[in-house]
């Protein structure tokens, strides 16, 4: 991660519209040229920020990454927690991890896994067609296990695992 450029922090609720805005950017990034994101519009959008920040309230947390030389420009969130399918592999799952295009490669999403979930076992669904993503998760020691499921884009999710 290059030093002083990029900054970490636990999100807090004013963060939330920001962290909606790269969950769809980099959807866009991962997807065909003109494919919308499943939840883009209103009010799909302002229901996944109201239900982020019930998750907040309740004791969820999401990491933040701002880049200082983009003017503190929001480029990448995670979020890890209890397991949200009755057949996981384990307890605990990486819900998101979104790092845009600007700073892939930089360090950074190396560091929102780190204090996100750091070398704890843990499962994830990744987009079968975003190739960075599933590369870094094999970084990482995460491996495919058979699981999937539609995605409402019409594409599949895989499941990967790190024991």
């Amino acid at each position: 991660m290059a030093p002083g450029r990029f900054r970490v922090r636990q999100a807090t609720p004013v963060d939330l519209p920001e962290i909606a805005d790269v969950l769809v950017r980099e959807w866009r990034q991962a997807h065909a040229a003109g494919e919308e994101h499943p939840v883009e519009h209103e009010p799909q959008m302002s229901e996944r920020i109201a239900s982020w920040e019930q998750d907040m309230l309740m004791g969820a947390y999401f990491w933040v990454v701002y880049d200082t030389g983009e003017g503190d420009a929001l480029v990448g969130f995670s979020r890890a927690g209890t397991a949200r399918d009755e057949d996981a592999p384990g307890p605990l799952e990486l819900w998101h991890l979104h790092v845009l295009e600007p700073a892939r490669d930089t360090g950074v999403a190396d560091h929102l896994i780190t204090v996100t979930i750091g070398d704890a076992p843990a499962h994830l669904w990744v987009t079968e067609a975003d190739e960075w993503a599933i590369e870094f998760y094999r970084r990482h020691g995460f491996e495919f296990d058979g699981g999937e499921r539609p995605c409402d884009d019409g594409a599949r999710d895989l499941r990967m695992v790190r024991a």
